[in-house]
């Protein structure tokens, strides 16, 4: 049987860190808290600053600190220097380790064969 969650385990945040390779370098991401997705659910931004927004909250150092304290200059940088190809990888990678694979919900919301009437 599983311990018990405590207060101490929420406040110690055991967030899972992922090795990627980002403009040819090794860097980290980390899974994304609910207050991170509360930043983004907010923004005004359109997808793809959302995604620059997720990937600014998820990149850290090797022991998890965040690389952006501020998520707009993040933003920013990220927008100024990583090509969008590269980009879009890595928010998909992002979407994955925290389980919203785009693809699968939108498979999911698709009409099937069985499902359509004549």
């Amino acid at each position: 049987m599983t311990e018990e969650l405590t207060l101490q385990d929420l406040q110690e945040g055991q967030l899972s860190i992922h090795e990627i390779e980002l403009l040819g370098k090794r860097a980290y991401i980390k899974e994304l808290t609910l207050d991170d997705l509360g930043v983004v659910s907010k923004s005004e931004l359109d997808e793809l600053g959302q995604g620059k927004q997720m990937l600014a909250l998820s990149l850290c150092d090797k022991d998890g600190k965040k690389l952006f304290d501020d998520v707009d200059e993040g933003v920013r940088v990220l927008g100024e220097s990583v090509p969008v190809g590269e980009m879009l990888r890595v928010i998909q990678l992002i979407n994955n380790i925290n389980g919203m694979d785009v693809e699968d919900e939108e498979k999911k919301s698709e009409p099937s064969l069985s499902s359509v009437s004549a």
